[in-house]
């Protein structure tokens, strides 16, 4: 029999989202458990599957986004049995089939209110350890106490095992997910690598096509954009278009601008070194031998002049936000720091950091710009890279505005 500390985390995962991996990951790191299991249900007992997404689908789905999390065990074992997906029963089969030890239930509150009316809840009860997520609490709210006279009852009626996770649960509906899947903007709290899969397979009627332009003018572009770039290309700018629709409504800009600039930003990113050496002798553009010997940097040069010559963009605060797109500079308007950002954090983005930068860019802008490119700078000194003096100035006015900000408090 197992004797490490095992935990159980059950749905239909459709999709996954980073509070199911949040929640994993407290259980692994807080609570010390040895292992969690995750078990996508083949047949859901109290509802239908929303999209008709097939269990095998699903599965494949959470493998993704709990990949490389060491601890994860992502199973089919509710696909490999016949009938309804019992939790009772999937514990049953687990300890006679395989000999697994006590396993505790993770589960978020609202689920924990309707246990005693699940298949053999009050016997689940009984006999599996819980630890319950609680939902998030609004100022003013009495969710705390609500949380605890129902923890109190259920240890009273039934003598449960409930330990309440220090970790409150983010607010996430996965019918709202798959309404912003179909209609953008992508959701952020869906893993890159999910959202890649389900854009893959156009799952919850999702399209990446001329269908995503709010109006004739971004049909017109996302047409040309999909004869010039890469489908991954092209997905990747779609969802900067869609993110810069989020950052304008929050911070103010013109929502219909940022979602042109955001679109076409890349426009040359899949131009060969020599076709945009080419570009910038047609379009009269001087480069410097650090942006010769930097071919990556050449796409945001030569990307604004195509759009204002081959696209009639005549926007110029979009124009010059991308210019600055990849490097940034000094003094960075509006415009330009959140195309800046929405290139670092739209969804489909996986790379170390990015999170980080995800968490702050809704509330704390220059915090944001200064995490994003502080990463960006160690990256370029690990691999060896120059680094353009854009770059190193726009951080280092971030940091001057904040001395000098701090020096005016005192």
């Amino acid at each position: 029999m197992s004797t490490c500390k095992t935990a159980l985390l059950g749905g239909t995962f459709n999709p996954p989202h980073n509070v199911h991996v949040d929640m994993v990951k407290f259980a692994l790191e807080q609570l010390h458990f040895d292992r969690v299991l995750v078990f996508p249900a083949a047949d859901p007992p109290h509802k239908d599957v929303a999209e008709k997404v097939s269990a095998q689908v699903r599965l494949e789905l959470t493998r993704l986004a709990f990949e490389g999390i060491p601890g994860v065990e992502v199973s089919d074992f509710e696909l490999r049995r016949k009938g309804k997906s019992y939790t009772y029963e999937t514990l049953r089969l687990l300890h006679e089939q395989q000999g697994e030890g006590e396993i505790s239930l993770l589960m978020g509150q609202d689920m924990l209110e309707t246990t005693p009316q699940w298949y053999r809840g009050e016997d689940l009860l009984r006999e599996t350890p819980i630890v319950v997520f609680p939902r998030p609490q609004l100022e003013g709210e009495q969710r705390d106490e609500e949380l605890s006279s129902l923890v109190e009852h259920l240890q009273s009626a039934y003598r449960a095992r409930i330990i309440v996770a220090g970790f409150p649960m983010q607010d996430v509906s996965s019918t709202e997910l798959r309404e912003q899947i179909r209609k953008g903007p992508l959701p952020r709290t869906v893993p890159a690598k999910v959202l890649r899969e389900v854009l893959a397979k156009g799952l919850y009627g999702v399209r990446f096509d001329v269908s995503r332009g709010r109006t004739e003018r971004e049909a017109e572009l996302i047409t040309l954009l999909s004869k010039r770039l890469s489908e991954k290309r092209l997905h990747h700018s779609i969802a900067v278009m869609e993110e810069m629709e989020r950052l304008a409504q929050r911070y103010g800009l013109d929502v219909a601008r940022a979602r042109i600039a955001g679109l076409v930003h890349d426009c040359t990113k899949d131009e060969t070194f020599e076709n945009q050496l080419r570009l910038c002798e047609e379009f009269g553009i001087i480069i410097s031998d650090l942006e010769r010997y930097s071919p990556k940097l050449l796409h945001a040069i030569t990307g604004a002049a195509y759009a204002r010559v081959r696209f009639g963009l005549k926007d110029e605060e979009a124009l010059g936000a991308i210019r600055y797109h990849t490097t940034a500079r000094a003094n960075m308007t509006l415009f330009e720091a959140l195309l800046y950002l929405a290139d670092y954090v739209e969804p489909l983005r996986a790379f170390e950091g990015v999170e980080q930068v995800r968490r702050l860019v809704d509330d704390r802008l220059e915090e944001a710009l200064l995490t994003a490119l502080d990463a960006t700078i160690g990256e370029l000194v690990e691999l060896g890279s120059l680094i353009h003096p854009d770059t190193l100035a726009a951080r280092n006015s971030i940091l001057m505005q904040s001395i000098k900000e701090n020096c005016h408090a005192v």
